[in-house]
Protein backbone atom coordinates (compact mmCIF):
# COMPACT_ATOMS: atom_id res chain seq x y z
CA UNK A 1 0.00 0.00 0.00
CA UNK A 2 3.35 1.71 -0.29
CA UNK A 3 3.00 5.49 1.31
CA UNK A 4 -0.83 4.35 2.99
CA UNK A 5 0.91 1.61 5.06
CA UNK A 6 -0.93 0.87 8.25
CA UNK A 7 0.43 0.86 11.93
CA UNK A 8 0.41 -2.94 13.27
CA UNK A 9 -2.93 -3.24 15.91
CA UNK A 10 -4.56 0.27 14.46
CA UNK A 11 -7.58 0.03 13.16
CA UNK A 12 -7.58 2.81 10.20
CA UNK A 13 -10.20 5.48 9.79
CA UNK A 14 -11.81 7.73 7.39
CA UNK A 15 -13.49 10.74 8.88
CA UNK A 16 -15.09 13.42 6.90
CA UNK A 17 -16.63 16.53 8.57
CA UNK A 18 -19.56 18.11 6.23
CA UNK A 19 -19.51 21.99 7.18
CA UNK A 20 -21.32 24.69 6.11
CA UNK A 21 -18.38 25.86 4.06
CA UNK A 22 -15.95 23.23 3.86
CA UNK A 23 -15.87 19.46 3.50
CA UNK A 24 -13.17 18.02 5.44
CA UNK A 25 -11.53 14.53 5.30
CA UNK A 26 -9.00 12.99 8.02
CA UNK A 27 -7.59 9.68 7.57
CA UNK A 28 -5.89 8.43 10.78
CA UNK A 29 -4.69 5.39 12.53
CA UNK A 30 -6.33 4.82 15.49
CA UNK A 31 -6.10 2.12 18.66
CA UNK A 32 -6.88 2.82 22.37
CA UNK A 33 -7.65 7.32 22.20
CA UNK A 34 -4.19 7.50 20.54
CA UNK A 35 -4.26 8.68 16.59
CA UNK A 36 -2.30 9.10 14.14
CA UNK A 37 -2.76 10.96 11.52
CA UNK A 38 -2.14 9.34 7.56
CA UNK A 39 -3.39 12.56 5.60
CA UNK A 40 -5.71 15.17 5.11
CA UNK A 41 -7.88 17.03 2.52
CA UNK A 42 -10.11 20.34 2.32
CA UNK A 43 -12.29 21.11 -0.05
CA UNK A 44 -14.77 24.12 -0.26
CA UNK A 45 -18.12 23.47 -0.94
CA UNK A 46 -20.13 25.98 0.76
CA UNK A 47 -22.82 23.75 1.29
CA UNK A 48 -24.85 26.64 3.24
CA UNK A 49 -24.85 28.78 0.39
CA UNK A 50 -28.38 30.78 1.09
CA UNK A 51 -29.75 28.14 3.60
CA UNK A 52 -30.33 30.72 6.02
CA UNK A 53 -33.00 32.47 3.68
CA UNK A 54 -34.48 29.90 1.52
CA UNK A 55 -33.72 27.08 4.31
CA UNK A 56 -32.29 24.40 1.37
CA UNK A 57 -28.99 23.46 -0.01
CA UNK A 58 -29.03 24.69 -3.35
CA UNK A 59 -28.46 22.25 -6.24
CA UNK A 60 -25.09 23.82 -7.31
CA UNK A 61 -24.14 23.07 -3.71
CA UNK A 62 -24.75 19.92 -3.46
CA UNK A 63 -23.18 19.25 -6.55
CA UNK A 64 -20.10 20.59 -4.98
CA UNK A 65 -20.28 18.18 -2.04
CA UNK A 66 -20.94 15.26 -4.38
CA UNK A 67 -17.55 16.14 -6.34
CA UNK A 68 -15.80 16.34 -3.75
CA UNK A 69 -17.09 12.97 -2.19
CA UNK A 70 -16.11 11.30 -5.50
CA UNK A 71 -12.51 12.37 -4.93
CA UNK A 72 -12.73 11.67 -1.33
CA UNK A 73 -13.83 8.06 -1.79
CA UNK A 74 -11.19 7.12 -4.18
CA UNK A 75 -8.26 8.54 -1.63
CA UNK A 76 -10.01 6.33 1.16
CA UNK A 77 -9.92 3.24 -0.87
CA UNK A 78 -5.90 3.86 -2.05
CA UNK A 79 -5.75 4.42 1.84
CA UNK A 80 -6.95 1.48 2.64
CA UNK A 81 -9.71 2.86 5.56
CA UNK A 82 -11.49 0.08 6.98
CA UNK A 83 -13.96 2.18 8.89
CA UNK A 84 -15.34 5.24 7.54
CA UNK A 85 -17.53 8.06 9.37
CA UNK A 86 -19.65 11.37 7.79
CA UNK A 87 -20.47 13.29 9.78
CA UNK A 88 -22.25 17.19 8.81
CA UNK A 89 -23.40 20.19 11.03
CA UNK A 90 -25.06 23.57 10.59
CA UNK A 91 -26.12 23.85 6.99
CA UNK A 92 -27.07 19.98 7.35
CA UNK A 93 -29.31 20.82 10.38
CA UNK A 94 -31.25 23.76 8.83
CA UNK A 95 -31.83 22.51 5.21
CA UNK A 96 -35.10 21.27 4.60
CA UNK A 97 -33.77 18.70 2.00
CA UNK A 98 -31.01 17.07 4.13
CA UNK A 99 -32.47 13.84 2.61
CA UNK A 100 -30.42 14.78 -0.73
CA UNK A 101 -27.59 15.08 1.36
CA UNK A 102 -28.16 11.64 2.62
CA UNK A 103 -28.10 10.01 -0.38
CA UNK A 104 -25.30 11.43 -1.83
CA UNK A 105 -22.84 10.46 1.02
CA UNK A 106 -24.80 7.12 0.60
CA UNK A 107 -23.99 6.84 -3.06
CA UNK A 108 -20.76 8.31 -2.99
CA UNK A 109 -19.43 6.86 0.34
CA UNK A 110 -21.45 4.05 1.28
CA UNK A 111 -22.42 4.82 4.75
CA UNK A 112 -24.95 6.83 6.05
CA UNK A 113 -24.87 9.99 6.68
CA UNK A 114 -24.30 11.45 10.97
CA UNK A 115 -25.78 14.54 10.98
CA UNK A 116 -24.72 16.20 14.52
CA UNK A 117 -27.47 18.22 16.71
CA UNK A 118 -25.66 21.39 18.18
CA UNK A 119 -25.50 19.60 21.45
CA UNK A 120 -23.07 16.83 19.94
CA UNK A 121 -21.56 19.38 18.14
CA UNK A 122 -20.31 20.94 21.13
CA UNK A 123 -19.45 17.72 22.22
CA UNK A 124 -17.01 16.78 19.91
CA UNK A 125 -15.63 20.35 19.80
CA UNK A 126 -14.70 19.79 23.32
CA UNK A 127 -12.52 16.01 22.32
CA UNK A 128 -11.13 17.44 19.47
CA UNK A 129 -9.89 20.49 21.31
CA UNK A 130 -8.40 19.33 24.44
CA UNK A 131 -5.24 17.54 25.16
CA UNK A 132 -4.95 15.44 28.22
CA UNK A 133 -2.70 17.66 30.27
CA UNK A 134 -5.67 20.51 29.93
CA UNK A 135 -7.37 22.11 32.57
CA UNK A 136 -10.24 24.30 33.17
CA UNK A 137 -10.57 26.25 29.40
CA UNK A 138 -13.05 27.35 27.31
CA UNK A 139 -12.84 26.05 23.48
CA UNK A 140 -14.36 28.38 20.77
CA UNK A 141 -15.13 26.63 17.48
CA UNK A 142 -16.37 29.14 14.70
CA UNK A 143 -17.93 27.29 11.78
CA UNK A 144 -19.62 28.47 8.51
CA UNK A 145 -23.10 28.48 10.35
CA UNK A 146 -22.40 27.91 13.98
CA UNK A 147 -20.22 28.56 17.05
CA UNK A 148 -19.94 26.16 19.51
CA UNK A 149 -18.47 27.76 23.30
CA UNK A 150 -17.55 24.63 25.38
CA UNK A 151 -16.22 25.37 28.66
CA UNK A 152 -14.80 21.96 30.97
CA UNK A 153 -11.49 20.69 32.18
CA UNK A 154 -9.50 17.32 31.65
CA UNK A 155 -9.07 15.29 34.60
CA UNK A 156 -8.26 11.27 35.89
CA UNK A 157 -11.77 10.36 35.82
CA UNK A 158 -12.04 11.90 32.40
CA UNK A 159 -13.63 14.67 30.33
CA UNK A 160 -16.08 16.85 32.09
CA UNK A 161 -17.99 19.65 30.57
CA UNK A 162 -19.71 22.50 32.50
CA UNK A 163 -21.54 24.24 29.76
CA UNK A 164 -21.84 23.56 26.05
CA UNK A 165 -23.58 26.25 23.92
CA UNK A 166 -23.87 26.07 20.16
CA UNK A 167 -25.06 29.71 18.92
CA UNK A 168 -25.96 29.92 15.45
CA UNK A 169 -23.64 32.18 14.25
CA UNK A 170 -21.12 31.50 11.23
CA UNK A 171 -18.68 33.12 9.02
CA UNK A 172 -20.99 32.52 5.98
CA UNK A 173 -24.21 32.67 7.72
CA UNK A 174 -23.14 36.17 9.34
CA UNK A 175 -21.80 37.21 5.75
CA UNK A 176 -24.92 36.57 4.43
CA UNK A 177 -27.18 38.07 6.84
CA UNK A 178 -25.30 41.66 7.75
CA UNK A 179 -22.55 41.86 5.36
CA UNK A 180 -23.01 43.69 2.16
CA UNK A 181 -20.07 44.45 0.91
CA UNK A 182 -16.16 44.31 1.47
CA UNK A 183 -14.67 46.74 2.89
CA UNK A 184 -16.83 46.23 5.68
CA UNK A 185 -19.36 49.27 5.46
CA UNK A 186 -20.01 51.09 9.13
CA UNK A 187 -23.59 50.33 9.41
CA UNK A 188 -23.15 47.22 8.55
CA UNK A 189 -20.76 46.63 11.70
CA UNK A 190 -23.05 48.62 13.58
CA UNK A 191 -25.88 45.62 13.10
CA UNK A 192 -23.20 42.96 13.40
CA UNK A 193 -22.42 44.68 16.78
CA UNK A 194 -25.58 44.83 17.82
CA UNK A 195 -26.22 41.02 16.78
CA UNK A 196 -22.91 39.51 18.12
CA UNK A 197 -23.88 41.48 21.57
CA UNK A 198 -27.72 40.33 21.62
CA UNK A 199 -26.63 36.37 20.78
CA UNK A 200 -23.36 35.74 23.22
CA UNK A 201 -25.01 38.01 26.06
CA UNK A 202 -24.83 35.20 28.21
CA UNK A 203 -20.87 34.74 27.76
CA UNK A 204 -19.98 36.62 30.15
CA UNK A 205 -22.27 34.71 32.94
CA UNK A 206 -20.01 31.76 34.99
CA UNK A 207 -17.21 31.68 32.39
CA UNK A 208 -13.76 32.52 34.10
CA UNK A 209 -11.25 31.57 31.21
CA UNK A 210 -7.36 31.03 32.04
CA UNK A 211 -7.03 30.78 28.28
CA UNK A 212 -9.12 30.49 25.06
CA UNK A 213 -8.66 27.44 23.24
CA UNK A 214 -10.04 27.94 19.44
CA UNK A 215 -9.98 25.55 16.55
CA UNK A 216 -11.96 25.72 12.76
CA UNK A 217 -10.86 27.40 9.70
CA UNK A 218 -11.74 31.22 10.97
CA UNK A 219 -8.65 30.57 13.47
CA UNK A 220 -6.74 27.96 12.15
CA UNK A 221 -6.46 30.59 8.77
CA UNK A 222 -5.81 33.22 10.88
CA UNK A 223 -2.97 31.91 13.00
CA UNK A 224 -1.00 30.39 10.16
CA UNK A 225 -1.18 33.93 8.37
CA UNK A 226 -0.55 35.86 10.78
CA UNK A 227 3.25 33.79 11.69
CA UNK A 228 3.32 33.16 7.86
CA UNK A 229 3.77 29.85 8.15
CA UNK A 230 3.80 27.19 5.47
CA UNK A 231 0.35 25.21 5.75
CA UNK A 232 2.06 22.04 5.06
CA UNK A 233 3.42 21.94 8.62
CA UNK A 234 0.34 21.45 10.06
CA UNK A 235 -0.46 18.81 12.42
CA UNK A 236 -2.93 17.51 14.55
CA UNK A 237 -0.41 18.57 17.86
CA UNK A 238 0.51 22.11 16.35
CA UNK A 239 -0.82 24.97 18.73
CA UNK A 240 -0.20 28.81 17.94
CA UNK A 241 -0.45 31.70 20.82
CA UNK A 242 -2.32 34.63 19.99
CA UNK A 243 -2.81 37.68 21.87
CA UNK A 244 -6.61 39.41 22.33
CA UNK A 245 -4.51 42.62 20.45
CA UNK A 246 -3.55 40.57 17.78
CA UNK A 247 -7.00 39.23 17.16
CA UNK A 248 -8.56 43.03 17.11
CA UNK A 249 -5.74 44.20 14.89
CA UNK A 250 -6.22 42.00 12.14
CA UNK A 251 -9.90 41.80 12.41
CA UNK A 252 -9.67 45.40 12.02
CA UNK A 253 -7.65 44.89 8.90
CA UNK A 254 -10.03 42.10 7.24
CA UNK A 255 -13.28 44.63 7.60
CA UNK A 256 -10.92 47.27 6.04
CA UNK A 257 -10.11 45.22 3.11
CA UNK A 258 -11.44 44.16 -0.40
CA UNK A 259 -11.88 40.50 -0.70
CA UNK A 260 -8.46 40.84 -3.38
CA UNK A 261 -7.11 42.75 -0.76
CA UNK A 262 -7.62 39.95 1.86
CA UNK A 263 -7.22 36.82 -0.60
CA UNK A 264 -3.76 38.28 -1.36
CA UNK A 265 -2.60 37.86 2.61
CA UNK A 266 -2.48 34.15 1.27
CA UNK A 267 -4.40 32.68 -1.90
CA UNK A 268 -3.33 29.32 -0.79
CA UNK A 269 -5.07 30.27 2.80
CA UNK A 270 -7.80 32.40 1.40
CA UNK A 271 -9.25 30.28 -1.29
CA UNK A 272 -12.90 29.97 -0.63
CA UNK A 273 -12.85 31.71 2.72
CA UNK A 274 -11.39 35.06 1.52
CA UNK A 275 -15.40 36.75 1.64
CA UNK A 276 -16.05 34.91 5.03
CA UNK A 277 -13.27 35.52 7.38
CA UNK A 278 -14.05 38.93 8.35
CA UNK A 279 -17.47 37.91 9.64
CA UNK A 280 -15.81 34.79 11.60
CA UNK A 281 -13.08 36.92 13.34
CA UNK A 282 -15.35 39.44 14.04
CA UNK A 283 -17.22 36.49 16.03
CA UNK A 284 -14.11 35.53 17.46
CA UNK A 285 -13.09 39.27 18.91
CA UNK A 286 -16.52 39.59 20.24
CA UNK A 287 -16.19 36.37 22.31
CA UNK A 288 -12.40 37.21 23.46
CA UNK A 289 -13.82 40.87 24.54
CA UNK A 290 -16.82 39.20 26.50
CA UNK A 291 -14.54 36.51 27.61
CA UNK A 292 -10.69 38.60 28.23
CA UNK A 293 -8.34 35.72 28.00
CA UNK A 294 -4.93 36.46 28.51
CA UNK A 295 -4.25 34.50 25.35
CA UNK A 296 -5.78 32.56 22.40
CA UNK A 297 -4.56 29.35 21.69
CA UNK A 298 -5.48 28.43 18.47
CA UNK A 299 -5.01 24.43 17.96
CA UNK A 300 -5.89 22.31 14.69
CA UNK A 301 -7.90 19.73 15.58
CA UNK A 302 -11.78 19.61 14.51
CA UNK A 303 -15.04 17.57 14.40
CA UNK A 304 -12.86 15.04 12.12
CA UNK A 305 -10.70 14.23 14.75
CA UNK A 306 -12.67 13.87 17.30
CA UNK A 307 -15.45 11.54 15.07
CA UNK A 308 -12.46 9.30 14.19
CA UNK A 309 -11.10 8.73 17.84
CA UNK A 310 -14.67 7.61 18.18
CA UNK A 311 -15.17 5.49 15.80
CA UNK A 312 -11.58 3.49 17.02
CA UNK A 313 -13.35 3.18 19.81
CA UNK A 314 -13.67 -0.63 20.70
CA UNK A 315 -17.67 0.63 22.18
CA UNK A 316 -18.60 2.19 18.85
CA UNK A 317 -21.60 0.78 17.35
CA UNK A 318 -22.27 2.91 14.27
CA UNK A 319 -23.33 5.93 15.79
CA UNK A 320 -20.67 9.20 16.95
CA UNK A 321 -23.58 10.97 19.04
CA UNK A 322 -24.08 7.79 21.28
CA UNK A 323 -20.26 7.33 21.68
CA UNK A 324 -19.83 10.68 22.41
CA UNK A 325 -22.91 10.49 25.43
CA UNK A 326 -20.71 7.71 26.15
CA UNK A 327 -17.52 9.31 26.76
CA UNK A 328 -19.21 12.00 29.21
CA UNK A 329 -21.32 9.58 31.29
Amino acid sequence: MGRFQIRPDYMRIGSIDIGTNTALLLVADVKDNVMHEVLEDRETVRLGEGVDSSGRITEAAIGRLASALERYAKILKEAGAERVVVTGTSASRDATNGAELERIVRKTIGVPYQILSGEIEALLTFIAATFPTDDKVTIVDIGGGSTEVVLGRRSESGPEISSATSYNLGSVRLTERLISDYPVPDHDLERIEDTLSSTLNDLERGQDPRRLIAIGGTATTTALVLRNMDPGLISQDLEIVLSPTEIGTFTDLLVRSSVDEIMALSPPLMKGRADVIGAGMLILGKIVQLLSPLEVVVRFRGIRHAAAQLAGSKTYEGSIAAEARNVFR
